[in-house]
């Protein structure tokens, strides 16, 4: 229309003339009073009004103002902060506590409201300053923080303190002609680099004035035709031309400055002339500074680095070194590099070629020695395990042929004296009855074998304590039979003593016979039978009272088949040893000794 619209207290508007230098004061009826905060004009050359009472009016365009001609859109149950019309004339209307609304321009009907926490279109607060809007889809919000609003996606991105984002509520936002935001905040100016995803102050040292205190807060903003922004407040007002505060050439390479590893500061200098700074396995923390020199441009750059072999893509510094613990040996690259206002990169990458060496413990070497190591233990195990399955199977053949000779033997014998008997019963009853008791004889040996072979195999029998009983109750069965007093002891510490299937038979089968033997020649009174572990021995010692014997001359070839075999029995129990001490008259002492 060419004039211009101001909105004031107490319901008021002034509209100024520039063509006829006339000004016109109304007061609508419409307005009750309410300070008009906000006017906006829409293509349609239509006026809108946000008021602070929370109406939404608008006035519709007539070549005369008349309050008939003001139309009440909505009424918001809150301070309607800033009205904004886009490019395809929709109304953003900026409120105090019910976030931002949509409106048609054309048809005063609401499209979208933005809301705190309601879905992909999530605003940080619902207590907005204005709307800008930044090309065909991007909208920013002037909020808590920066609200990037894309309508295209539905999606709201908030800026972050790791944008560099200043202290302060932002108080308005406003677009440049190459597409970045500049906020005003209670700390001065900033622009947000939309490439780089960062905030640069702009302050007297860029040329910009600005002069911040209670007395001086920008909280409004207007983009003029020539380009230039506008911020303004408090009487105060400061106006730009974004284009000078804009970087044309890319920043410095950037250079090292310092390098640390566990603390311990070392030499730029020295390691930036090596090809490769080589560290010990227990140098693997390290931190390296760097910085681009150049002054002017100390605090618009964003620095990205990287270092390969750990990080799989660059990585935005929040100061100016990187950090990096307990790396594991190998061969790393650091690369660094600077990023403008402009999104502009330095010229050339920095690079820094790093090697961690190997511990012992972490070459090639020992995971050889490692793994040789491995190899000799399985083959370890696996001959345990075949030595183990011949141990079995020379079990079941010593039991086989135990079966075979003492049971198949006695067996034959039985069925060839009860085939006699029968024979003999009618015509010879003496003999008859001298072959049953052959037979009676045999079936007693038979079932004492068998008895041993299934003890010998149970393996509930594998400690001293249970082997110990059954010689026990062997002794006393045999020795009380004669009238022979004997003593049994075995020590607390060779009652728990564990021994093989083997040991445990041998052990059982050697006693039997020194008892069998003291039964048939001994011609004793008193036997005494200990048990006790002697340092790395399991020694066991029975002793009579008896007539002895000359061991030299093996007085019986009986007795003499008998201590050989005792002793093949001792030397097959792993290295076990047996002495026989004795003399004629002076009774016989064997002891047994095993090795633990």
């Amino acid at each position: 229309m060419g004039k211009v619209w101001i909105g004031c207290q107490s319901g008021r508007l002034t509209i100024y003339n520039p063509k006829t230098d006339i000004t016109t004061y109304l007061k609508p009826r419409i307005f009750k009073n309410s300070t008009v905060r906000t006017v906006v004009e829409d293509k349609d050359n239509n006026m809108w009004f946000g008021c602070q009472n929370g109406k939404l009016i608008k006035w519709n365009y007539h070549a005369s103002i008349h309050d008939s001609d003001f139309l009440e859109v909505v009424k918001l149950n809150t301070i309607i902060t800033d009205l904004f019309i886009d490019k395809k004339n929709k109304l953003w209307v900026s409120t105090d506590g019910q976030g931002l609304l949509v409106y048609d321009a054309g048809t005063n009907t609401l499209e979208r409201q933005y809301l705190q926490g309601h879905g992909n279109g999530t605003l940080s607060s619902n207590h907005l300053r204005n709307v800008v809007q930044l090309n065909d889809s991007v909208y920013g919000v002037a909020a808590d923080v920066l609200n990037i609003l894309n309508i295209n996606t539905n999606t709201i991105y908030t800026t972050t303190a790791f944008s560099g984002l200043p202290l302060g509520d932002i108080l308005a936002v406003q677009t440049d002609a190459d597409e970045q935001f500049w906020v005003s905040t209670a700390t001065g100016i900033f622009k947000y680099n939309t490439y780089a995803n960062t905030f640069i102050k702009y302050t007297q040292w860029d040329g910009l004035i600005t002069i911040y205190n209670s007395k001086f807060v920008l909280e409004t903003s207007r983009k003029m035709n020539n380009g230039n922004i506008v911020f303004a407040g408090n009487q105060n007002l400061v106006s730009f031309n974004p284009a000078h505060f804009k970087a044309t050439k890319s920043p410095p390479n950037v250079s090292i400055t310092s390098f640390q590893s566990f603390g311990n500061f070392m030499p730029v200098d020295s390691l930036l002339n090596l090809k490769e700074i080589s560290l010990s396995h227990n140098e693997n923390s390290i931190t390296i500074g760097f910085a681009s020199l150049s002054f002017m441009q100390i605090r618009k750059l964003t620095y990205y680095y990287m270092l390969k072999g750990a990080d799989k893509d660059w990585i935005q510094a929040e100061q100016l070194q990187a950090t990096y613990t307990l790396l594991p040996p190998g061969d790393y690259t650091f690369m660094v590099r600077a990023q403008n206002e402009e999104g502009m990169f330095s010229p050339n990458i920095t690079e820094l070629h790093i090697e961690i060496r190997p511990s012992f413990w972490q070459s090639i070497w020992f995971y050889l020695l490692l793994a040789l190591a491995m190899a000799g233990l399985l083959y370890y195990l696996h001959h345990l395990r075949v030595q183990r399955l011949l141990q079995v199977e020379k079990v079941r053949t010593r039991l086989a042929r135990d079966l075979h000779d003492d049971m198949g033997s006695t067996l034959s014998t039985i069925n060839i004296l009860s085939n006699m008997a029968l024979k003999k019963a009618d015509t010879d009853h003496k003999t008859a009855k001298e072959y049953m008791f052959r037979i009676s004889n045999n079936s007693s040996r038979m079932m004492e074998a068998m008895d041993d072979i299934v003890w010998s195999i149970n393996p509930v029998n594998d400690n001293m304590r249970k082997v110990a009983a059954r010689m026990k109750e062997f002794a006393g069965n045999s020795l009380e039979a004669q009238d022979i007093n004997y003593t049994f002891h075995i020590d607390e510490d060779a009652k728990d003593l564990g021994f093989d299937m083997e040991t445990r038979r041998g052990i059982f089968l050697i006693f039997k016979e020194a008892i069998n033997n003291i039964l048939k020649y001994a011609k004793c009174t008193e036997v005494s039978i200990s048990m006790q572990v002697q340092k790395k021995w399991f020694v066991i010692t029975i002793a009579d009272n008896g007539i002895g014997f000359d061991p030299q001359k093996q007085v019986a070839a009986h007795r003499g088949n008998g201590l050989k075999n005792m002793h093949k029995r001792a030397e097959g129990m792993h290295g076990g040893k047996l002495d026989i001490e004795t003399a004629l008259g002076k009774g016989t002492t064997l002891t047994l000794k095993i090795p633990l």
